[in-house]
């Protein structure tokens, strides 16, 4: 069974690093530094780079005098559902999410990024 949790990001350069590269210290996060990758098995957004993503959150929570920068939406599939081995089933993740976060806030700008990196 699929879940979906939405939560407050305070920072959204900070979420959006944790997505690109993982936890801040750890192993596989000085590696994706070191060899210049990423943890990001699929990825959609609305504009072109993720760094487009955080200057525009950043910039809309001072204009508007928010402390929350953006909204993460999380969906999380059971291996029943989808197979993270297979980039079809990756990708597929992805267009729902995107799917998802454009049906619930249509006026909003998004980025999806898919990890196929957990459990």
């Amino acid at each position: 069974m699929s879940t979906t949790n939405v939560r407050a990001v305070h920072s959204v350069r900070g979420a959006g690093m944790y997505n690109l590269y993982g936890k801040v210290g750890s192993e596989k996060r000085k590696e994706h530094f070191a060899a210049g990758t990423d943890r990001v098995a699929a990825m959609r957004g609305d504009l072109e780079t993720p760094e487009e993503s955080c200057e525009l959150g950043e910039k809309l929570a001072v204009v508007n005098s928010r402390k929350v920068e953006a909204l993460a939406v999380l969906q999380n599939f059971s291996p029943d559902e989808l197979d993270v081995k297979n980039p079809e089933h990756v990708q597929l993740a992805n267009d729902a999410g995107y799917a998802l976060a454009k049906e619930a806030y249509p006026n909003s700008y998004c980025l999806v990024v898919t990890h196929a990196d957990s459990e």
